[in-house]
């Protein structure tokens, strides 16, 4: 992430106000520094020396809060732009690969993982391990134009979820993507 990034994103949070004992950037660098080293918050006070262990959970908390509200609805899903923005995102390659005329949307669609620790509820613990992988797991659903602008993420859906269920659900249920998606587009 580069600095017009940051101020960017600064800006955006207009939820995110200064306080007296921590600046808006301050409380941004803690947050972008906790999802970088994935350090736990004991380790993460003792960096930045100044704060204990409840700031650097405060301040994640308040930033992840001023993300949801101020940034994500604005930048992520598929109301934050218009089909025609949207068509915009088809690539050049796809296009021509696929025979797409300048009205088909092209949605490239695929579940990833996020590998977890054994649950110690048996029912969770059944849901989250995948037989294929042979380890415990969530499966976060990510929707992306050919040109790699994501369009939204869904879930965390179960390991035993495959990727047709998964999408047979989002079809279903989200009602932004059954809006953006028509017919005759790529998926």
């Amino acid at each position: 992430m580069n600095l017009d990034e940051l101020s960017f994103i600064l800006q955006e949070l207009k939820s995110l106000k200064n306080s007296p004992g921590r600046s808006k950037c301050q409380a941004l660098t803690v947050y972008l520094f906790w999802l970088k080293t994935s350090l736990d918050q004991n380790s993460i006070a003792y960096i930045f020396g100044s704060i204990d262990r409840n700031k650097v959970k405060n301040y994640c908390k308040q930033v992840r809060e001023a993300l949801t509200l101020d940034f994500v609805h604005h930048f992520l899903g598929a109301n934050s732009k218009s089909r025609e923005e949207w068509l915009d995102q088809n690539s050049e390659m796809s296009k021509l690969l696929f025979d797409m005329s300048e009205d088909q949307l092209g949605v490239i669609a695929d579940g990833t993982y996020l590998y977890t620790e054994k649950s110690k509820n048996n029912n969770l613990q059944r849901e989250m391990y995948s037989g294929q992988k042979k380890c415990h797991l969530i499966k976060p659903f990510v929707m992306c134009t050919t040109n790699g602008y994501i369009i939204n993420i869904y879930g965390p859906y179960p390991a035993t979820s495959n990727d047709s269920k998964i999408i047979n659900h989002i079809m279903d249920t989200e009602d932004d993507i059954k809006q953006l998606i028509r017919p005759n587009d790529g998926l």
